[in-house]
């Protein structure tokens, strides 16, 4: 029996970072002193608890200066307090103020007489509402009203990790290279926290590409390093004529990302392939670039002396528009020997000239000619230097150096409809009778595409999709919810790079073991706009297939003392650590392991305890090794996990390990 296995990893990190503390505090007493919750100190500020509708204590104005660019990473609140027992203290509930209403983030808690501490997380809010309008209520409630009961809170505060995204200081490309050259792009880039990776885009082929497969040197990996130079080399033959615009994506460790951009200009340059000349001899390796190498044009010949290129070595198609069309020639000639009625020419149906005349110059001269050309001119050009020998003796020659063409040119725009199917991916297995979706975007380069819509597709009848999926039940496959062609909701896309996207609900109900190709149909009501089909996915219908989900991407301890024991996860009083058994899938085992964290110091994975209820006197050290979590675990089901962390004597820090779920098809 086949066993399939799903691995998931996450990170657990351990961040350092100062306490926020409150500024002014408030209770229901009116005697609250901020002092007495600003410190771990066994000084308490006693809150009575029987007080209609229920005792409290506020804590305000937490503080503090961010820079700007920063982003919050993590943001908890801090509570520690115990109650007097036996006295009727219950309803222990732990609120934050979110700029517009309380919310409750823990509790309810019962009496307990031994110092708690009660977590809240808060990194979903934003920095103003941490730093401008957070306040922090603890409250609770005297169930029996005599003798009174009072809650004791010995700290409130706020623990913030921040950081800001990478940024960029000098930079250096070229502002114009001709075709076929090299580009070299190089930024500086720096971050607080350690820099990633960054990632090349271009736009020469018309849309955006992000170079990952090592294309100009993209992408560029660091090992944390809080500066460096991100180079790369651009060069694409194909690519003639026009601004390439760059972008780069810089990304830190923490996955917080920027991106700076900028352009070069690529100036299309034809060199000559062929020439003839009046003397007979022309050698065309002369004239294709200025190396000292020149081609003699003798000057006495009726009516003059001549050198004519008739060939050069690219054409351009007819989908372009020409403009600023150059023609250069580098000469000189022999001087006092009669060189005159210097003169540049092209041919047009007939020779025109379009530079000179000039006379005998014994120092090397650039001259050139603008040229206003159709393509079909421009990729038959013709031109000629000619002179005359007006004494005759000895006879005056000229000496052509360096012949080429500049030109610049632009694709003629067109409107075409660039498609990308989201999902399935390449390879989705779905379980049998159960839904999976399809989803595909669709772009109007260009502008005016119509009213576009789109059909999703499977191969009833060939290799590739050929067949609009059912919109009523039948097999392999139907749509639950509508038919295959949807029409984009905002047609019609007429705008420059407008898009939808559409997505579809399908049913599975094929013979388990068998594979579907599926894809989407992008067309236009506009005849311009050529209909583009997506790439394809294979669907595999299975009996079952393994579907977890971690709902969790991190365990974070926060600040650990060193040499302290048992320390909760920050997450293990709200319950976030959940592993879900989703709808259709097998009958599972699930496994977990970890690693040792590494960091300032080194601590064992033996270290960190789990366990699947929030009680560490049973819990399970994490291993090295699979350890089983559940076995035959059926869907849907939820198990929330907990952990702890051993903290031994170490360097002040950031320690980072990774914690790996397993999930495997149960032997029945």
């Amino acid at each position: 029996m086949k066993r399939f296995y799903l691995l998931i990893i996450l990170l657990f990190s351990i961040f350092m970072s100062g306490s926020i503390l409150p500024d002014a505090c408030y209770d229901s007493d009116g005697d609250c002193s901020v002092d007495n919750i600003r410190d771990l100190d066994s000084i308490y500020e006693a809150v009575d608890l029987l007080t209609n509708p229920f005792g409290w204590l506020e804590a305000q104005q937490f503080f503090a200066d961010i820079p700007s660019q920063n982003t919050i990473d993590a943001a908890f609140i801090h509570v520690y307090w115990f109650t007097d027992i036996n006295f009727g203290a219950e309803n222990i509930n732990i609120d934050y103020w979110n700029s517009t209403h309380w919310v409750n983030c823990a509790g309810p808690f019962t009496e307990n007489e031994s110092l708690q501490l009660t977590t809240c997380n808060l990194t979903h809010l934003k920095k103003e509402q941490l730093f401008n309008s957070l306040k922090v209520r603890i409250r609770g409630q005297d169930t029996d009203g005599f003798p009174n009961a009072f809650a004791y809170i010995d700290l409130i505060e706020l623990k913030v990790n921040h950081s800001a995204p990478p940024f960029f200081g000098t930079s250096s490309f070229p502002n114009k290279i001709f075709n076929g050259e090299e580009a070299n792009i190089s930024v500086q880039i720096y971050d607080d926290i350690g820099l990633g990776y960054v990632i090349l885009s271009t736009n020469e082929t018309g849309e955006w590409i992000n170079y990952t497969d090592g294309t100009y040197g993209s992408p560029i990996y660091f090992t944390s390093e809080k500066t460096g130079w991100a180079n790369f080399t651009w060069k694409n033959n194909s690519f003639f004529s026009g601004d390439v615009a760059w972008k780069i994506y810089a990304f830190d460790i923490t996955g917080k990302a920027n991106e700076t951009n900028g352009s070069f200009f690529v100036q299309y340059k034809r060199n000559p392939l062929q020439c003839l000349d009046s003397d007979g001899d022309c050698n065309v390796e002369n004239l294709q670039k200025n190396d000292g190498l020149q081609e003699m044009v003798d000057l006495l010949t009726f009516p003059f002396g001549w050198l004519e290129i008739i060939d050069w070595d690219t054409n351009v198609s007819r989908d372009v528009f020409l403009s600023d069309v150059k023609l250069v020639f580098e000469w000189k000639t022999d001087i006092d020997f009669g060189a005159s009625n210097i003169y540049i020419d092209y041919w047009d149906g007939s020779w025109k000239e379009c530079a000179g005349p000039f006379t005998e110059n014994e120092s090397l001269q650039e001259t050139f000619c603008l040229l206003n050309l159709s393509y079909s001119q421009f990729n038959s050009l013709k031109v000629r230097i000619r002179g005359q020998d007006t004494d005759g003796f000895p006879n005056a020659f000229i000496y052509v150096e360096n012949v080429y063409l500049l030109a610049n040119f632009t694709p003629m725009r067109k409107n075409y409809l660039i498609v990308d199917l989201i999902t399935p991916k390449t390879l989705t297995f779905v379980a049998q009778n159960h839904t999976f979706m399809v989803n595909a975007t669709v772009y109007c380069e260009g502008g005016n595409c119509g009213n576009v819509s789109g059909i999703v597709r499977y191969n009833a009848s060939s290799i590739m999709p050929d067949t609009p999926i059912s919109g009523t039940p039948t097999l392999p496959l139907y749509i639950v919810d509508g038919f295959a062609e949807k029409k984009c909701p905002t047609n019609p896309l007429d705008d420059l790079n407008e898009y939808c996207n559409l997505t579809w609900k399908v049913n599975a109900t094929g013979e388990s073991g068998s594979a579907w190709q599926i894809g989407v149909l992008f067309n236009s009501t506009n005849n311009a706009t050529q209909a583009n089909h997506t790439i394809n996915a294979t669907i595999e219908i299975q009996k079952c297939i393994i579907d977890v989900t971690v709902g969790f991407s991190h365990i974070d301890f926060g600040e650990v003392l060193p040499n302290s024991f048992n320390n909760p996860a920050l997450g293990n009083n709200a319950n976030i650590y959940n592993i879900t058994v989703n709808e259709g899938s097998c009958l599972l085992d699930l496994w977990i392991k970890g690693d040792d964290l590494l960091g300032a110091s080194t601590i064992h994975v033996g270290n960190i305890s789990w366990n699947t209820q929030n009680n560490f006197a049973n819990a399970i050290k994490l291993s090295n090794n699979y350890n089983l979590l559940k076995n035959k675990t059926t869907f849907p089901q939820n198990i929330t996990t907990y952990y702890w962390i051993n903290m031994p004597p170490t360097f002040h820090g950031k320690l980072i390990g990774y914690i790996t779920i397993m999930a495997n098809k149960s032997v029945v």
